[in-house]
């Protein structure tokens, strides 16, 4: 786990260089999420993981970096999704579907401050909708990880035929 923290920080690091020295973040949470293996969807990781080795050769640095944020905390957000959808939910980790929105590196106080955006589907790769999350990754504290907003942006229309397959899915 250091080690991926460790490559972690460098990656955030290299990604905020054209960061901002201060960020006003809404609605602060101070309880971090706890992961444990239960929660964590291996087949959504195995899939996205699939998914990005087709596509490495083909992208930039900046775009890797993104996959890799977004990979790391991808843990996080499933949580957040499952209590929105009402279940597991799918999406890639690239563009266009996912992004990192902003990555910002506060010095003063020695944490991340990471805003990604996925966009859950069902099927085949139909959207169901679009989340936003804001991160804080916070050095001083051991590399603590807190999930400080969660904000659902927008549902799409689900075609009925993908409806009756995931009846138990809170689904537009």
């Amino acid at each position: 786990m250091r080690r991926i923290s460790a490559i972690l920080l460098i990656v955030l690091t290299i990604a905020s260089l054209g960061g901002c020295d201060n960020i006003n973040a809404t609605k602060q949470s101070n309880s971090p999420i706890e992961i444990n293996e239960s929660m964590i969807d291996k087949e959504i990781l195995f899939a996205n993981s699939y998914q990005n080795s087709i596509f490495q050769e083909q992208s930039t640095k900046e775009q890797v970096i993104g996959w890799l944020i977004i990979n790391y905390l991808s843990p996080y957000m499933q949580k957040s999704l499952k209590d929105y959808y009402g279940g597991s939910v799918p999406y890639w980790l690239t563009d266009p579907t996912s992004k990192v929105l902003e990555a910002n590196f506060i010095q003063e106080e020695s944490y991340f401050i990471i805003k990604l955006q996925v966009e859950p589907y069902l099927g085949a790769h139909n959207p169901i909708g679009l989340d936003n999350f804001t991160f804080k990754i916070d050095l001083s504290d051991d590399n603590k990880i807190t999930l400080v907003k969660y904000e659902h942006v927008k549902s799409f229309k689900v075609p009925d035929h993908v409806k009756k397959q995931h009846l138990d899915l809170n689904l537009q």
